[in-house]
């Protein structure tokens, strides 16, 4: 299905940008407010947006791109036909304000509003994550396979964002079952590293419960790819044309947070 696509160069062009991410930082980088509180762009996201687009229109020219910041070529959207690059420049931008180095470039590809090809790149641990459709998910050129185990038998991870509309009260509750549950809880500040490292087994679950496409699409391939689940906190298959909420981690950690995450909200009346 995509033999004739070099991936690469993909995943070398997601390489490089991050590489040249390093560099942009320390130029001028001024910081703008985006809608809702503790909602940050850089100049670093729309460099690297735009670096992006321009490089891998070279080897996919047909493909549109979706991308999070507002930058020339953006379709705002996954095309229901042929190839589309979902793109998130920085994920974890508050990280990367703060000198927290867990912030990466993500980026998948999308044929008929599909998932194909992921990769995840951190320049900061040069960490590079990748998987193709039906070839497996590899961290640092090794393979990865989620391991089966229960939420009891590792690390706990979530994500909220104050910009994004999230019923606290609930997602509280449910942080506070995690931390009776698990070993350690954990928030990193970027979505698409966490759960990537659900796939290496370093997470045994992650839950958010608003997220936009460009921020699970890629990681949620190197999920799969690697045997894991990932799917909206009612057990739904993930959307890529809206946003939604995410929970991942093997069946076993998957089945368990929803089945506590439904629990909570029967307690609730949500």
């Amino acid at each position: 299905m995509m033999d004739y696509i070099n991936k690469d160069s993909i995943y070398a062009i997601v390489r490089e940008t991050g590489k040249a991410l390093l560099d942009f930082m320390q130029e001028k980088n001024a910081v703008y407010a985006k809608p809702g509180e503790g909602n940050y762009v850089t100049d670093c996201d729309f460099a690297v947006q735009k670096m992006l687009f321009s490089r891998l229109k070279e080897v996919l020219p047909e493909a549109t791109f979706y991308g999070e910041e507002d930058t020339e070529g953006n379709t705002g959207k996954v095309a229901e036909k042929g190839y589309t690059f979902i793109i998130d420049p920085i994920d974890g931008t508050t990280n990367l304000l703060y000198g927290y180095h867990h912030s990466c470039i993500s980026v998948g590809l999308a044929k008929d509003g599909e998932m194909v090809l992921g990769a995840v790149y951190n320049p900061f641990t040069d960490d590079f994550y990748r998987a193709e459709k039906g070839k497996g998910a590899y961290l640092n050129g090794k393979r990865v396979e989620v391991l089966p185990r229960g939420i009891k038998d590792g690390i706990a991870a979530f994500g909220i964002a104050r910009y994004n509309e999230t019923d606290a009260n609930l997602f509280f509750s449910m942080v506070r079952r995690l931390y009776e549950t698990a070993p350690g809880i954990r928030e990193g500040g970027s979505a698409a590293l966490d759960l990537c490292r659900v796939a290496v087994n370093a997470n045994a679950v992650y839950v958010e419960f608003k997220l936009s496409p460009y921020d699970y699409a890629a990681a949620s391939l190197i999920i799969t790819e690697a045997g894991g689940v990932i799917v909206q906190p009612d057990g739904s298959p993930l959307s890529l044309q809206q946003p939604c909420g995410v929970v991942a981690g093997s069946k076993e950690a998957a089945d368990e947070l929803l089945s506590m995450i439904q629990s909570l909200k029967s307690s609730e009346g949500v």
